[in-house]
C-alpha cells in the first residue's frame, strides 16, 4: 500500500509539473534552464537532463543545485500553487553575477 502511495504522489507531482512547463512562455523555459542549470541557453547537438527530486511536503520553494543540473521540488497539493512557486523563483532567483 505504502509503494502505491508513493507511486501514487511521485506521479501526481510530475504530472503537475510537466502541465506547469507547458504553461511557460518561451522566455519562461529560458529562465527555467537558466535557473536550473545556469546555462543561458542549451548548447546546440547537445541533450540537457535535469534531475527533478520531489521533496517532502512544506518545502516552499523549489531549490536548483546548478552543478549538478538537479532541482529540488516540495510536493504541492494544486498545480496553480506549483506554478506560483516555480514562477516566483525563475523570476526572482539572482545569479551569482547578481548576488
Amino acid at each position: 500500500k505504502a509503494k502505491d502511495i508513493s507511486e501514487y504522489l511521485f506521479n501526481n507531482q510530475k504530472n503537475m509539473f510537466l502541465e506547469c512547463l507547458k504553461c511557460f512562455s518561451n522566455e519562461e523555459r529560458k529562465k527555467f534552464i537558466k535557473f536550473s542549470t545556469g546555462l543561458m541557453s542549451i548548447p546546440s547537438n547537445t541533450k540537457l537532463v535535469i534531475l527533478i527530486l520531489y521533496t517532502k511536503k512544506g518545502q516552499k520553494w523549489p531549490i536548483a543545485h546548478t552543478c549538478f543540473n538537479k532541482l529540488e521540488i516540495g510536493c504541492f497539493s494544486t498545480h496553480e500553487k506549483m506554478l506560483y512557486a516555480l514562477k516566483y523563483v525563475i523570476n526572482e532567483s539572482l545569479t551569482f553575477e547578481n548576488s
